[in-house]
């Protein structure tokens, strides 16, 4: 297929060269395995605080707690005394906290407008979905629509962030593509029509992937100098903390589906690869080939969004 661009980040990391060098690596490394451990200490306390509301109790953290003290004894002892914890364990949690309270703050802030005032030229906001319900909020609703469907909502104006839930109204196909044509021949630079797809990562509802969506289509034109359009896929994934609790199916496949298309999050994405192929065989057909000036899609995506791209790629009979 023609007109694709995959955008990826790479990690470059200087071993060593010297003992100064090697001092500084081992510090590093270690910093970043704090880190990493403080992060994977968050998920352990989100999954045993999902495992109390479900069972009544009271969450245990004590396994989480004595995990990240070994996890950062191991870390010390191999950087040789180069990062020690002096009892800062609470400290860095606490900071950790802090800093996703400040993220989280900063995207409720970016998403209570919308992005009108940028004078951007685009008449919509899209956003694809083949959540069966795309609003629902509880773990058992939120599940692939079956087969290959998808359901395709617009709202007026460019990067709509306010009150999405009813700002975003779901439209035919027809009406999807006639408006996304039309916007889209207002994101042409240097001859080329540029058009990109945002793919989200999990703890989304399909009302946080709206927001999400816009929000980075927003920031891209505006803090980027982005030309294109940014349009959103919503897979259904759950909440923050079901997306912890529920990330993978536990035991095997119930026959005959092999694998299960829902139950966990792993199983949603599993059950979206035909939609996503759909998806992106509409806008090969419909948008690329029909288009003139030629159309460049790039597909943008976030954390579990990589994994949905990867099943939904694997999923096209080329």
């Amino acid at each position: 297929m023609r007109g694709w661009t995959i955008g990826a980040l790479v990690l470059v990391m200087v071993a060593r060269a010297g003992p100064a060098l090697a001092q500084t690596a081992r510090a590093t490394r270690c910093q970043a395995g704090k880190l990493l451990a403080v992060g994977q200490y968050d998920l352990c306390r989100a999954q045993a605080e999902a495992k109390a509301v479900r069972s009544g109790g009271e969450p245990d953290h004590a396994k989480c707690d004595a995990r990240l003290a070994r996890k950062w004894e191991k870390l010390e002892a191999k950087a040789r005394g180069e990062c020690p914890t002096d009892g800062d364990v609470e400290a860095l949690q606490l900071a950790a906290m802090r800093h996703g309270e400040r993220v989280t703050s900063a995207l409720d802030d970016a998403g209570t407008g919308n992005c009108s005032g940028a004078s951007l030229p685009f008449s919509y906001s899209y956003m694809i979905t083949n959540r069966a319900t795309p609003f629902a909020t509880t773990r058992t609703d939120i599940v692939p629509a079956p087969g290959s469907a998808l359901t395709f909502f617009t709202a007026d104006g460019p990067y709509v962030t306010a009150s999405v839930s009813t700002s975003y109204t779901e439209v035919t196909k027809e009406v999807f593509l006639e408006r996304l044509t039309a916007d889209l021949a207002k994101a042409t630079s240097g001859g080329t029509a540029r058009l990109g797809l945002y793919v989200h990562g999990l703890g989304n509802y399909f009302s946080d992937a709206l927001s999400e969506t816009a929000t980075y289509g927003c920031n891209l034109a505006t803090q980027a100098s982005y030309p294109g359009l940014v349009i959103g896929f919503s897979w259904p994934s759950y909440g923050l903390l079901d997306s912890a609790a529920f990330y993978g199916t536990t035991g095997p496949p119930i026959p005959p589906l092999t694998p299960q298309r829902s139950g966990s999050i792993r199983d949603n994405v599993l059950g979206s690869r035909e939609s996503f192929a759909a998806l992106l065989a509409m806008l090969q057909d419909d948008v690329i080939d029909a288009a003139d000036p030629p159309v460049e899609l790039s597909i943008m995506t976030h954390s579990e969004g990589n994994y949905m791209l990867m099943a939904g790629m694997a999923a096209i009979s080329m």
